[in-house]
Formats: structure tokens, C-alpha cells, sequence
């Protein structure tokens, strides 16, 4: 099965191509490509360093979030556009659980919180645990103020952020240092995002539903 990762839920995007769960190409997308016609233009040469075309794509796994609604779009629009000509299946997988999946294959750590920054003093998180498919949500996604964090992060879980830098120059970070860090910005990427779609969907898992789960809080307009 050949497979395409599609994963632009943080300011470094990624392509991945699997082929029976061994990644045949990849990419970091820059700027001027993390645009529909720049995806476009980038996806021939990928799958050129893959030895396949197009055509040969069997499954199109978009990464859901959270993260910039944005590029959450433009990777589910780039899949549904790429699967339609031949009814191919898209198969989505929220960005922080592959993110989880990494740092717990890479850190041997089997609870892992993936925080992100929601702006407005708000933090959004997701608590995973070591499942025998790859990550199982321990407490769903949420947004919560700073201070509220720690409680949800259960003892001995490892932290990790896209957003990390940002977050901790920030006085209200000072919440949240009794968590256990990777301390750098560490973001999804196309491969583990691949490579959780082909397990899953190996296994006969459902997909994650083709909506970006955008964690920003809404906004009140002023009356």
C-alpha cells in the first residue's frame, strides 16, 4: 500500500510517501509551498524520489490538528482533491497523536501531554498513553488556562510543544515548569503521521473524522 502524510498543523510542514510502512520519500515544506499550487508543484517530485506516481496512491492521510486552522484545511482539501479522481480513501489522524507517537518511540516514555498555545492565555492538551496500535487519548483534548494545566498531566508524562520557545519566555510558563519537558520545539511530522494511518487503518481501525480540530478559543465581539 503506498500512502501520502500530508501534515501542516505547525509552522514546519511535512510530505511524507509510505509504502508498506517504510517511508520511501519525505520533505519539509517551505514557506512559498504550504499553499495549494505549492503542494502541487512539490508532490510530483516526491513521488518521483518515491519511484511512483499519483496513481499509484492508495491512501491519503491528512493531519487533523490541532494547529493552524489554515494549514489544517489545506492538508484536508490537498487529500480530498489528490483521492477523488479515483475514489481513493483519506484517512485523517490528529497531528498531536502523531507527534505523541514519536516522542514515545524516541524517549521510551509511555505517557506523553501535547500542549500547544491557544492564544488569549489558554493552552490546549492532550494526554496520550502506549496503546498496542500506537497512542490512546488519555483525556481528550482541552483548552485550559496555564495554571490549570499541571493537574491534568498525570505524574512521570513527558511534555512536548510546537510551541515551546514561545510558551516558556512567557511569565505565565512559570505554571507550568513542574511538568517534565523536552525542552525545544518539537513538531508533527509527515512520517509518524504516515505511520500511524498505515497501522490504524492495517488493523481495520476507524479514521479520525475529516474536520480540523482547531483548539483556539472563540473570540466575543464587543457589543
Amino acid at each position: 500500500m503506498n500512502l501520502l502524510a500530508i501534515e501542516l498543523s505547525s509552522r514546519v510542514g511535512s510530505l511524507a510517501i509510505l509504502s508498506d510502512a517504510t517511508v520511501r520519500a519525505e520533505c519539509e515544506l517551505a514557506e512559498e509551498d504550504r499553499r495549494s499550487r505549492g503542494l502541487f508543484r512539490v508532490l510530483p517530485d516526491l513521488c518521483d524520489r518515491a519511484g511512483i506516481g499519483l496513481d499509484d496512491l492508495d491512501l491519503l492521510a491528512p493531519g487533523r490538528g490541532p494547529g493552524s486552522y489554515t494549514g489544517l484545511r489545506l492538508a484536508m482539501t490537498v487529500a480530498q482533491a489528490v483521492a477523488l479522481p479515483a475514489s481513493r480513501t483519506v484517512y485523517p489522524v490528529d497531528s498531536g497523536e502523531a507527534l505523541a507517537w514519536e516522542i514515545m518511540q524516541s524517549r521510551k516514555n509511555d505517557v506523553v501531554a501535547v500542549i500547544g498555545d491557544a492564544r488569549r492565555e489558554r493552552l490546549w492538551l492532550g494526554v496520550f498513553e502506549q496503546g498496542n496500535d500506537g497512542p490512546m487519548m488519555r483525556q481528550p483534548w482541552a483548552v485550559l488556562h496555564p495554571r490549570d494545566v499541571p493537574r491534568w498531566v498525570p505524574d512521570g508524562a513527558l511534555a512536548v510543544s510546537s510551541d515551546w520557545s514561545l510558551l516558556a519566555a512567557r511569565p505565565e510558563f512559570e505554571a507550568l515548569r513542574t511538568l517534565r519537558w523536552i525542552e525545544s520545539d518539537r513538531f508533527p511530522r509527515a512520517r509518524w503521521l504516515g505511520a500511524l494511518a498505515e497501522t490504524r487503518h492495517r488493523h481495520g481501525a476507524p479514521a479520525a473524522p475529516p474536520t480540523p480540530i482547531y483548539m483556539h478559543p472563540a473570540v466575543t465581539p464587543r457589543a
